[in-house]
């Protein structure tokens, strides 16, 4: 055992390998917790019947061998907690674990949700349904259903469910609610998700996924927002090296100041006397009190904020830090790896507008509610509203000069108001209403569908009215729209001008700042694309914008790309 010297022998034992199928010998009575650690029933219940379910370990009882970190987060019984993670640390096995736990000891059903079914489908069938049949205690407790979709445990009911389907979501009443990769969620699915814990009386809430990108999805639900105060107490592990007293984060931050390659070597050191030390210290003692020499420390302490768990990696035993090295220092992988090895956002740098840019581009005028010149309108549809942005052309640049909320109803005045030259509006959901406003504003408004096109934009389709034709289809080419609109916004100077007080419409802001390029392998070829976290209308509605500034009265044939790099 490679544990801390210091350690008496139950709690020892208590973190060595387990046998197959060998209950773990641990010492089960006399622990005394801190205030914060109350949760012994489920650690001895975890340690009682939960049997591993994949890995090399699959089929051996759950123990703390591997990861040590663990077992402060087994004793908290926080009503809501929030796992920012790399890839293969346990998290989710201890999240079925738990459900079962609650199956037993809790009133109230649960719902375990993955972003699609199919993720559900494989998931329950791997990991879920084969721990139940392996173990006779689980087993005998099914009283009802056992399949991917429903598990009826103990007279409770288990919801398995795909977070893209909200009919299947909102189909349940639930008192125990697991959000597995919620960065993978569709747009407004953890509210609809949350919504279904209405009826109960103290619900639990379980959130771990890998993180995506800063500000969004797992690592939104984790930083804390002094603003809003939004997020977790931000939890990190922290590990005391025994040469000089230091404490190090075991987290995937620290790869950027324990990590060092030595020759052929990669070790992990510690970041003040650069020493290699046990980085597997167990945080608690025989009576599961404090080591002090490992510890979780939240950086917002609060008995009513969420706990939030930053997984630490390097304090793994089973972590290849060479690998990590590898595919952190390789640019084809350095974004997966900093996602699933080290647990961190990853946003290229220029790959996302931020606050500072938008703030670069804001001038001092404010914006019009009328235009005495032609000016330019894109307008970007869902199916219960419209994002409308309109500019004045000066020169280079588009001057923003209204950006808002509208109806079908207002679009015509809305167009007559502003003097609009050129209105380029989206076809989709919505075809029936854009194409009438097309006919009613003839050479003026065109209808654009995003399309595979070698052009920026080309207009393709001629309709009749009263017996005259003309051109009001437009088709996009996304990827290259998007990119224009993007490095634009970036450039010195921006292409459009914001004026002062654009956060009068405070979801402009927000839908730019939504946007991220990413780069990926296609053919042998590295190839930009986008990712879009949540709504994004206004950033569309600028791109339709662009386009119509690009267009002479009456149409072109086509426009060919000209993207800023």
């Amino acid at each position: 055992d490679v544990c801390s010297s210091d350690l008496s022998r139950p709690l020892n034992t208590l973190l060595m390998k387990s046998g197959k199928n060998k209950p773990t010998q641990r010492r089960r009575r006399g622990w005394v917790l801190s205030e914060d650690n109350t949760n012994t029933d489920f650690l001895e219940w975890l340690l009682d019947n939960w049997i591993i379910t994949s890995g090399e370990h699959a089929g051996e009882n759950y123990s703390f061998f591997i990861n040590p970190y663990m077992l402060p987060i087994v004793l908290d019984n926080h009503n809501i907690k929030v796992y920012q993670k790399p890839s293969q640390v346990g998290i989710s096995e201890l999240n079925i674990a738990e459900m079962f736990y609650f199956g037993e000891t809790k009133a109230g059903n649960a719902l375990y949700a993955f972003p699609t079914d199919t993720h559900i489908t494989q998931f329950v069938t791997a990991r879920v349904i084969p721990v139940i049949r392996q173990n006779r205690k689980l087993f005998n407790k099914v009283t009802g259903a056992l399949n991917v979709h429903l598990i009826q445990y103990n007279k409770k009911s288990f919801y398995f469910r795909g977070a893209k389907s909200r009919k299947q979501m909102i189909s349940v009443d639930v008192s125990h609610l697991f959000l597995d990769e919620l960065d993978e969620y569709p747009d407004q699915a953890v509210t609809t998700l949350e919504k279904r814990l209405g009826a109960a009386e103290n619900p639990i809430i379980r959130k771990f996924s890998t993180p995506t990108f800063d500000d969004i999805g797992i690592n939104r639900q984790y930083k804390y927002n002094d603003e809003t105060m939004f997020g977790s107490d931000e939890r990190v592990y922290m590990v005391k090296c025994e040469h000089c007293g230091h404490w190090n984060r075991m987290d995937g931050y620290a790869f950027f100041t324990n990590v060092v390659r030595i020759g052929n070597n990669v070790i992990f050191v510690c970041e003040k006397c650069k020493r290699e030390f046990n980085r597997f210290k167990s945080p608690l003692d025989v009576n599961l009190k404090p080591t002090g020499v490992a510890e979780w420390v939240a950086a917002h302490p609060s008995k009513q904020l969420p706990h939030g768990y930053l997984l630490p990696k390097f304090a793994s035993r089973i972590t290849n830090i060479l690998q990590i090295y590898r595919n952190i220092s390789d640019p084809e992988t350095e974004e997966e790896g900093f996602k699933s090895d080290l647990g961190i956002p990853f946003t290229p740098k220029g790959a996302r507008i931020t606050d500072e840019v938008i703030a670069a581009a804001v001038k001092s005028y404010n914006m019009q509610r009328v235009s005495g010149v032609n000016t330019f309108m894109g307008v970007d549809v869902r199916p219960d509203r419209l994002q409308v942005t309109v500019a004045q052309s000066l020169g280079r640049a588009l001057r923003l000069i209204y950006a808002g909320e509208n109806t079908w109803a207002e679009m015509p005045s809305l167009i007559r108001r502003y003097n609009v030259r050129t209105c380029v509006i989206d076809g989709n959901p919505e075809r029936t209403n854009a194409k009438k406003l097309a006919l009613d504003f003839k050479g003026k408004v065109y209808v654009a569908y995003y399309v595979d096109s070698p052009q920026l934009y080309e207009i393709k389709t001629n309709i009749t009215k009263r017996g005259e034709r003309f051109r009001y289809m437009i088709a996009i080419n996304r990827n290259d729209g998007m990119a224009n609109i993007l490095n634009g916004i970036m450039a010195t100077p921006s292409i459009f001008e914001f004026p002062a007080d654009i956060n009068r419409e405070p979801k402009f802001a927000k839908d730019l700042k939504r946007v991220i390029r990413t780069l990926k392998k296609q053919n042998n070829q590295t190839v930009y694309g986008f990712v879009e976290i949540g709504d994004t209308d206004f950033f569309h509605s600028l791109l339709y914008l662009y386009i119509a500034s690009k267009l002479r009265a009456g149409g072109m044939r086509f426009y060919h790309k000209n993207i800023t790099r």
